[in-house]
């Protein structure tokens, strides 16, 4: 299994951010570093999500503090070769294995039209989003629903309960 994000919309043209600038200047500038991570947080009052995002932030700081602005991967530059929305759903069309793309609605870096994009183009993708998660809070904040998502999709089936490819992408 792999976990990758949905490839970014290309059609705003080459003016339109990743965020790779913004996470490379991060480096040296901590007050930046701070609002990255909030802008990826919608609010929560849960306790647990709280906890769990105070530890995430400290990691997220930490982990700056060891990178190499010039050595930086471009992380959120999927397919950069590719220059339109039409050619990155045209590569995506030639995938034939089962996918999942999760992601949350909050989410401004995998917005959910980039993650909604992905899944149509991949026959037979199954699509799942979260109303009240944003960038990476799956992972470091709340990771059970995601984990009984994906629990889901990888459990065995009956083979007549499977989308066929040539259907279009369910999307839930």
């Amino acid at each position: 299994m792999s976990v990758v994000g949905a490839p970014h919309g290309r059609d705003a043209g080459p003016g339109r951010s990743s965020g790779w600038e913004q996470r490379r200047a991060a480096v040296h500038d901590r007050r930046l570093a701070e609002e990255i991570f909030a802008s990826m947080r919608p609010p929560t009052s849960d306790p647990l999500r709280l906890r769990r995002r105070a530890q995430a932030r400290e990691r997220y700081l930490k982990s700056l503090d060891a990178l190499d602005p010039e050595t930086l991967p471009r992380a959120g530059v999927a397919l950069p070769h590719l220059r339109t929305d039409a050619e990155v759903a045209a590569e995506l069309r030639r995938v034939d294995v089962p996918v999942l793309v999760a992601g949350g609605m909050q989410d401004r870096l995998c917005r959910p039209e980039d993650n909604l994009r992905a899944a149509a183009a991949v026959p037979g993708a199954r699509l799942v989003l979260f109303q009240d998660h944003g960038h990476s809070t799956l992972l470091d904040e709340e990771p059970e629903p995601l984990i009984d998502q994906i629990r889901l999709f990888l459990s065995p089936t009956d083979a007549n309960d499977r989308p066929d490819h040539e259907e279009s992408s369910p999307c839930l």
